[in-house]
């Protein structure tokens, strides 16, 4: 093969390469078991499925939530170091908090960009009888909670009984 034939033979593979993506993907955030993440991967959008309008005090029960991740870096579940849980605060009706660190639960795997998961949400009741909102967030263990870093909850009103 001729130089000149050799040398467009690789500049059309190389052409093909960039094009299609191979090797430079669009930015898709790595995961890593020994980092945070970014701030920008702070984003979910959280909805209660099943809405309860009572539980009985000092008590376990599920809930269902759907959870989707609004970022572009993919969420590490409960096997990695600094994983991604759906969990909870309880405030009273005023919005004081009663219960900051409510019970964690963890994703079933690693949850991608756009990609979205119904959790059986454990959630345990305060021991006082009362009208209370359950605020549901997601947490990166050891980091921060997603709200502090800017994204949405979801609350539901709940008589506890």
């Amino acid at each position: 093969m001729k130089k000149s034939t050799t040398i467009f033979v690789l500049v059309c593979i190389i052409s093909v390469l960039i094009f299609t993506g191979f090797g430079c993907k669009a930015k898709e955030a790595k995961i890593s078991a020994d980092n945070p993440l970014p701030d920008e991967a702070f984003k979910a959008e959280i909805a209660v499925v099943d809405q309860r309008a009572s539980l009985k005090m000092n008590s376990t029960s599920t809930v269902k939530v759907k959870v989707k991740n609004l970022s572009k870096t993919t969420w590490p579940s409960k096997q990695e170091k600094y994983s991604i849980n759906l969990a909870y605060h309880w405030l009273d009706k005023s919005g004081k908090v009663i219960v900051h660190d409510g019970e964690r639960t963890p994703l079933p795997n690693n949850l991608g960009p756009d990609k979205e998961v119904v959790l059986d949400a454990n959630v345990k009741t305060p021991d006082q009888a009362g009208e209370y909102i359950c605020e549901f967030d997601m947490v990166q263990e050891s980091v921060a909670w997603f709200k502090d870093k800017g994204s949405n909850t979801a609350k539901i009103d709940i008589k506890v009984e």
